[in-house]
């Protein structure tokens, strides 16, 4: 037989073997027949151009190889041990982690991502006043006692905000309810047992005091002015003041 005719005999039982054309070795001719009833139905494996080859068996001892050698990696250092893909922690499944640190997380996490939402609401409340509803009013407490320095700030600025933008003395103070007044005062002046702060923010107790003073509390104790006089106002602060806002 000629070289092109052996060629052409490949070139033949390849395509057939891509197609599926070709039987397995040591298969039969025959057909198997019907199923019995009740039998489990195997699939049979994918018959490929590596089954024809003869290269299946190669490939998988290759793999088995591979597999004990990172079996053995993992071993001796466990950087090369199998590894969990990591999930961003704002993932609602993770809420529901076994692991309470990855749940404890994961909604500290969620409720971070909240605090610009959280903030633009509380602006929007200082443009509306306190005087149409009062969920207003909740809406600042809750700000007041968010667990975010930030958040608490915004409270502060949006109720200090709201004194300044009212139309007349009788609007000017519906957002200085005694209970917000109260919550002001514990955060720009209480301190423990100890002498310590309340609040360890001193940007926060700064806000609070602003807008303590402009609902017109000035029943802060006396000997609390040096300390006042200490507190480094923020940039902004220091910006909106020369700017005579």
């Amino acid at each position: 037989m000629s070289v092109w005719g052996c060629f052409r005999i490949a070139q033949l039982l390849g395509l057939m073997a891509m197609i599926g054309c070709a039987s397995a070795p040591g298969s039969s001719a025959i057909s198997a027949g019907p199923p019995v009833p009740g039998a489990p139905l195997v699939a049979a494996p994918p018959y490929t151009l590596w089954t024809f080859l003869g290269l299946d068996p190669l490939f998988h001892k290759v793999g088995t190889k591979c597999d004990h050698l990172h079996a053995k990696m993992a071993g001796l250092h466990p950087a090369f041990g199998p590894t969990i893909p990591l999930k961003p922690l704002t993932d609602p499944a993770l809420a529901q982690s076994p692991n309470v640190a990855v749940a404890s997380a994961s909604s500290v996490v969620a409720k971070k991502a909240e605090v610009p939402q959280t903030k633009a609401a509380l602006a929007a409340v200082a443009d509306i006043g306190c005087a149409c509803d009062p969920a207003t009013v909740t809406a600042l407490r809750a700000g007041l006692d968010s667990c975010f320095a930030e958040v608490r700030i915004a409270a502060a600025e949006a109720i200090r905000k709201s004194v300044r933008l009212a139309e007349d003395d009788c609007d000017r103070h519906r957002c200085c309810t005694p209970e917000l007044s109260e919550k002001l005062y514990q955060l720009g002046w209480g301190c423990d047992e100890e002498g310590c702060y309340l609040e360890a923010d001193g940007n926060v107790r700064l806000a609070a005091r602003q807008a303590y003073r402009a609902c017109g509390c000035d029943c802060f104790p006396a000997d609390t002015e040096p300390q006042i006089s200490q507190e480094r106002p923020r940039k902004e602060v220091l910006k909106s003041a020369q700017a005579g806002e």
